[in-house]
């Protein structure tokens, strides 16, 4: 679909409130939504607020960079939950976001403007921001796939955070393999396995062993669970390895998001644009 069906297409179904502002010329190539606290050159960052100054960014975030190097073209600014801080995508300032499977009912947030823009078929795929489900929780309310990748595995740089401890882009797409083709552009041409080796043995991770807070160690899980798990996930004859033992330590450093790293943040701002 050529980017001017695409306004034409959201224009018809602004009801479900996928961006916040379109590009005014694309380009040609894949397309993509970004969500609105990913700075984009030329266009206005909201981060799904007001507090945030008027003015179009100078420069590309380096992952929207990335996808520009690999042949991408941003379509617009998904809507998001006001500052990244909420997961059901109410925003008062620049519409609502509704699901597009029953619009009555919330897309999910903090991307929900990016899981609603693929769900409508409005890009070829998105980028949202995932701190404690924010990618995920949308694509899975929406029927479409979100992905976290690792912290740290890409930059955060010209993106406005909720709290960068935790903060990671991530890809949303209608399939799996659409989202590793998105991670490798994001990452600047990093390829993905879309296919398991021949030699791929499925393994099912069960937590044993690990300690609360406290000395009591958790019981292990029970053997009618373990039964369940192999007859809905394997076929039959599929031999179950059963892995990952962890020991959690009370004096393991946890790592918490805060809405104080938002606050902190918007200060700045309060003065001129409250």
């Amino acid at each position: 679909m050529q980017p001017i069906q695409i306004h034409r297409k959201a224009e018809a179904l602004a009801r479900f409130g996928a961006f916040i502002s379109m590009a005014d010329d694309p380009g040609t190539g894949t397309l993509v939504a970004v969500k609105d606290n990913i700075d984009v050159q030329g266009m206005v960052t909201t981060a799904g607020g007001k507090h945030l100054p008027p003015d179009p960014a100078q420069t590309d975030a380096p992952i929207v960079s990335a996808i520009k190097q690999s042949g991408c073209s941003v379509i617009g600014k998904a809507n998001m939950h006001e500052y990244a801080f909420g997961v059901t995508n109410h925003n008062v300032h620049h519409g609502i976001a509704r699901n597009p499977m029953d619009e009555t009912r919330v897309p999910g947030g903090s991307s929900g403007g990016s899981a609603v823009a693929v769900a409508l078929r409005l890009c070829d795929w998105a980028i949202g921001t995932d701190t404690g489900g924010s990618t995920r929780i949308p694509a899975g309310l929406c029927g479409i796939v979100g992905m976290k990748p690792t912290t740290g595995s890409l930059s955060i740089e010209g993106i406005f955070p909720l709290a960068q401890s935790l903060d990671v882009p991530g890809p949303m797409a209608l399939d799996v393999v659409t989202v590793a083709s998105a991670l490798s552009s994001m990452t600047g041409g990093i390829e993905f396995a879309t296919v398991p080796p021949p030699s791929w043995e499925p393994s099912l991770a069960v937590p044993q062993g690990g300690r609360t807070n406290s000395t009591k160690r958790h019981q292990p899980p029970g053997k009618a669970s373990q039964e369940a798990c192999r007859a809905s996930t394997f076929r039959p004859g599929k031999r179950l390895r059963m892995s990952f033992s962890p020991s959690c330590s009370p004096k393991r450093p946890r790592t918490t998001s805060s809405g104080c790293e938002t606050g902190r943040r918007l200060q700045r701002w309060r003065p001129q644009h409250a």
